[in-house]
């Protein structure tokens, strides 16, 4: 059994390639927490929001800090560019959005 481990640091973004997949990370700032990270898996069309984006909702902002905001529309920019991509939303607490739920969300703020 192979017990690694190992921790990394990235300050936006990160692409891990794992075999023919791909993980693209992106860091949303001080948010919800102190560490908000997108998952995306572009093959499956997925991504992970954790707890920034909830059908009807507002952005799960912790504090307004102007660095934090500068993350967050970098990687709202960052899913824009994708969004014909995206099929899969889900959320932390196990919500699956749409495609569309997701559009709103973002044009609304």
């Amino acid at each position: 059994m192979n017990n690694t481990s190992w921790d990394v640091l990235f300050e936006d973004t990160l692409t891990i390639n794992i075999g023919e997949g791909r993980i693209e990370l992106y860091y949303f700032g001080s948010m919800h927490s102190t560490s908000d990270v997108l998952v995306y898996f572009p093959k499956e069309k997925a991504i992970f929001t954790c707890d920034l984006f909830f059908a009807g909702g507002r952005p799960s902002k912790s504090s307004f800090i102007i660095t934090d905001s500068i993350q967050w529309k970098k990687s709202v920019d960052r899913i824009y560019s994708d969004i014909n991509e995206i099929e899969y939303v889900i959320g932390a607490h196990g919500q699956v959005l749409s495609r569309s739920d997701l559009i709103a969300f973002l044009e609304r703020f």
